[in-house]
């Protein structure tokens, strides 16, 4: 075989344009390789070669997969059994690393929502509290018929005409769903307060010594509760709201309004990795597990779909 020869069988004549194209780098020989033939027959005539270009155009056609009208590239093979199992596998992988935290990241903005309506509605209590010489009224029970919540006196009923607030989803932790078929605004499945007098028997007996700072209103001792902020002795340390649970008949774990001293009522839900958010007299928030549960008035708490007595 002549070594002057260029592919396809055209021999080299003095100094042929298509062998010297044939020197170039790949890019070069690609870009001559989609000229059309008019412009090969002008480049190549003075050489008189022109059908040894029209062969060196068709190899390189060819040989690097392109057609005439463009540097179109040849479709790709269809992906092996293997290769398709080992993306599956490594898609497996990232979904098994990327779920915890994206749950995670759902849990922390669930979190932040509640304390911004802890702190909305601790807003609403100080104005109650300045129309009301201090006094807060957090729950009331008497008789039959005659159950008052926190939110009913701050905002008002919210099925009666004299109703002020647009509660819904403020008064609630969105880590907790909502009854289905219950009106947005009802007033028992929200935040809990504490319902009792403290005590030294009874949970948070450390508040027991702010005797003059609290009140029935005539009402059940273990079912009502008004406070006198400006008595507390350490308003950083007495919770006003909480996170609350109570397992309900028909609509299973829900949020409670009130807290008993004993097991009856709701129990502080540590629905947030492990704590709860609590609106505190002073008005600022922050959180409460297990171990603070009893001392901070909360004779239960619920944890991963369970109620258990607060450690003493």
């Amino acid at each position: 075989m002549d070594p002057n020869a260029v592919p396809g069988g055209v021999r080299r004549q003095k100094i042929c344009f298509a062998d010297a194209v044939w020197k170039e780098p790949v890019e070069k020989k690609l870009l001559y390789a989609t000229l059309p033939f008019s412009v090969c027959n002008l480049l190549c005539r003075q050489e008189k070669c022109v059908s040894g270009m029209f062969v060196l155009r068709e190899v390189f056609a060819e040989k690097y997969k392109y057609k005439k009208k463009g540097l179109r590239m040849m479709k790709r093979k269809n992906f092996t059994l293997i290769e398709l199992l080992v993306a599956v596998a490594i898609i497996g992988i990232l979904a098994g690393l990327l779920i915890p935290v994206l749950s995670s990241v759902r849990g922390k903005a669930q979190s932040i929502n509640c304390v911004s309506n802890l702190k909305q509605n601790g807003m609403a209590l100080a104005i109650y509290q300045m129309n009301h010489n201090n006094w807060t009224a957090l729950n009331y029970y008497k008789t039959s018929g005659s159950t008052k919540t926190w939110s009913e006196f701050t905002f008002g009923k919210y099925n009666d005409p004299g109703y002020t607030g647009v509660l819904g989803a403020s008064t609630r932790c969105p880590s907790v769903k909502h009854p289905d078929g219950v009106h947005q605004n009802h007033q028992q499945y929200i935040y809990g307060a504490l319902g009792f007098l403290p005590a030294k028997d009874r949970p948070g007996s450390k508040f027991a010594s702010f005797g003059n700072a609290f009140s029935t209103g005539g009402g059940s001792d273990t079912a009502s509760l008004f406070v006198l902020v400006s008595n507390l002795k350490t308003t950083s340390e007495f919770p006003m709201l909480a996170d609350s649970v109570k397992k309900h008949d028909k609509y299973g774990f829900v949020q409670h309004y009130t807290f008993k001293h004993d097991n009856t009522q709701g129990a502080l839900n540590l629905v947030h990795s492990n704590f709860a958010n609590v609106l505190f007299a002073d008005g600022h928030c922050s959180v409460i597990g297990k171990d603070k549960a009893y001392e901070s008035g909360f004779a239960i708490y619920h944890q991963k779909g369970e109620n258990h007595a607060s450690p003493q």
